[in-house]
């Protein structure tokens, strides 16, 4: 059986307004983009691939595996992220890893001796969050929390947030423990996570693979709202 670990391996992030990219291949080198493109994922991510196959001189053909970031995170950039995969591994036959946005907030505050409260903005209102301790965190105890519940946990645990402008303004007024710097990871990391999640989860099928909203988006609750109408 060959170690996932030397299979070349494409990881693919446009859970946010950066489009993260990067090949890991014999077993140690690494080509990889950090790029901010706002919500322009669909126009760059198969331009910056190719990129970094030229970078080192391989063709598609040579990835064996994907690794994608799952979110939450922007539904548009969720999209298209896993819609990259999914094209590139069912055309290549290769298996698709999904990561979550959690698991690599908690991989970054790995040292952290505390737990700490992860943040993730959902919509204007609403947020959701989960603890990561000693770099992992259990997803199935992930809260959908109104941003002012989460606002009185941050007076009481260290956070980390992404996307919640409320809650950064909150911390410059009061003594909270705001470790959101932390949250910096690269290619290198969501592969890393991706390549260890391999070695004791079964891999999930393509078709069955979906993006973590913790939501649904405006067009479903509109789809919805005209079914329960009639």
């Amino acid at each position: 059986m060959t170690d996932t670990n030397e299979l070349t391996t494409l990881g693919i992030d446009t859970a946010f307004k950066k489009l993260i990219v990067g090949i890991q291949f014999s077993s140690d080198r690494i080509v990889q983009s950090d790029e901010q493109v706002d919500r322009s994922h669909g126009q760059f991510i198969m331009k910056k691939i190719g990129e970094l196959l030229q970078s080192a001189s391989m063709t598609p053909a040579m990835i064996e595996q994907i690794v994608v970031n799952l979110g939450p995170g922007s539904f548009t950039g969720l999209r298209i992220g896993l819609a990259t995969a999914k094209g590139m591994a069912t055309a290549l036959d290769i298996p698709i890893i999904g990561v979550s946005t959690f698991e690599l907030a908690a991989y970054c505050l790995r040292d952290e001796k505390t737990q700490v409260h992860i943040i993730i903005a959902l919509n204007r209102d609403d947020v959701v969050v989960a603890i990561a301790e000693n770099g992992k965190v259990n997803l199935q105890d992930a809260e959908i929390l109104p941003l002012n519940m989460a606002l009185k946990r941050a007076d009481r645990f260290p956070v980390a947030t992404i996307g919640v402008d409320t809650l950064s303004e909150h911390f410059h007024n009061e003594s909270v423990d705001d470790l959101s710097y932390r949250l910096r990871w690269t290619a290198g990391d969501l592969i890393y996570l991706g390549i260890e999640k391999q070695s004791y989860t079964n891999p999930e099928s393509i078709e069955q693979m979906e993006p973590l909203y913790f939501q649904k988006s405006y067009a479903e609750i509109k789809l919805d709202e005209k079914k329960s109408n009639g």
